[in-house]
């Protein structure tokens, strides 16, 4: 479990493929649309615990689901999903 707000790191590409560097920035925007989408509704809501599904969260922004798990696995995700603690207002 995470605590809010999270912070999702995305894979970087120093390298001269240009195919490799496009999927890079596609998996950086991804990132920052996972935080803000995520910290949004958990500033939103109570004090609590918030579970998100890869599945939920790739339909709800039109994304892939494996791009969306390949991100939130390290910020402590688990197989189907992350949980996100928020612990004051």
């Amino acid at each position: 479990m995470v605590e809010y707000p999270i912070h999702v790191s995305s894979p970087g590409y120093k390298g001269k493929s240009e195919k490799q560097l496009r999927e890079a920035l596609k998996l950086a925007d991804l990132a920052r649309k996972l935080e803000r989408h995520i910290n949004g509704i958990v500033s939103s809501g109570e004090c609590g615990v918030f579970e998100f599904g890869y599945s939920n969260l790739a339909e709800e922004l039109n994304e892939s689901r494996d791009d969306v798990r390949r991100l939130l696995m390290p910020v402590d995700g688990g197989h189907n999903g992350i949980t996100v603690k928020r612990l004051s207002l």
